[in-house]
């Protein structure tokens, strides 16, 4: 008889669980991730979410660029379904990568998800897959020079700031030469709500308390936060983050913007 390969699922279940609210979650020992179990008996798949993808005209009309990358190193085939979700727009496509290749889209927003050259919005793309993928985005400023930017990674729910766990952006800058954008993107299946506080250099708060409403799979950011937040000028502070919504899941970042060349420098979250 001859034999035949078998391709084995991707997954190594080791444990599972249930949160305060009731939702089931399984841990994958292969890849070291954490599903949501939504229907009985079966994963949800890999899920990436992808936080200030743009085509826009910022700060003295500079215009604004995103590109994503997606890399297959899982040895199965990738069956993917990609999403722009942004304030009144959702746009899905559908891509198929092989084992072991490199995907990027240019420019994402026209080339994957066909928005014309004029287009204004800037939101989030959830990505969706049966295997595990390595997955980021470079979002830039293009200018004269040519275009001056940074990255940020495919999220998923191991990555997500949850209720009771206070989150620290550092960095934050407001002076002649800079300020500093804050963005959050909701990793869960129902809006978040998240509030944000900062600090000056010696530990006191200054603003107000900043609440960021977030639907699901979406992603806002406030443009030079510490001016909105009334901080003034600092020229080092940092932000706490809070979830305050019962089995919320959120992620935040800073992107600390030079006032002469527009280049970002994004500064994640950190944990403590």
């Amino acid at each position: 008889m001859a034999e035949h390969a078998v391709e084995r699922p991707p997954y190594a279940v080791t444990t599972f669980g249930e949160d305060e609210a009731g939702n089931l979650y399984l841990a994958d020992y292969n890849h070291g991730d954490v599903y949501e179990l939504t229907d009985p008996g079966a994963l949800t798949g890999y899920v990436y979410r992808v936080p200030a993808v743009a085509h826009i005209f910022g700060a003295g009309g500079t215009p604004w660029r995103s590109d994503l990358t997606l890399v297959n190193r899982s040895g199965f085939s990738a069956n993917l379904t990609l999403t722009y979700l942004a304030m009144g727009v959702e746009l899905s496509q559908s891509a198929v990568l092989q084992p072991g290749v490199t995907l990027e889209w240019r420019n994402v927003l026209e080339t994957l998800f066909g928005q014309p050259p004029t287009a204004d919005t800037a939101g989030a793309v959830k990505i969706v897959a049966d295997v595990p993928l390595v997955v980021t985005a470079r979002s830039y400023a293009v200018g004269a020079r040519g275009t001056e930017g940074g990255r940020l990674p495919g999220l998923t729910d191991s990555d997500a700031l949850v209720p009771g766990r206070v989150g620290v952006v550092p960095g934050l800058k407001r002076n002649g030469a800079s300020y500093t954008n804050v963005g959050v993107v909701n990793l869960g299946a129902a809006p978040c709500a998240v509030v944000i506080t900062v600090f000056d250099r010696f530990g006191s708060q200054v603003g107000t308390r900043t609440p960021f409403a977030v639907d699901a799979d979406h992603w806002a950011q406030q443009y030079d936060f510490l001016a909105a937040a009334g901080a003034g000028d600092q020229d080092i502070a940092y932000a706490t983050v809070e979830v305050q919504t019962p089995g919320g899941k959120a992620r935040a970042y800073a992107a600390v913007i030079d006032r002469t060349s527009r280049d970002p420098t994004f500064v994640p979250v950190a944990m403590p």
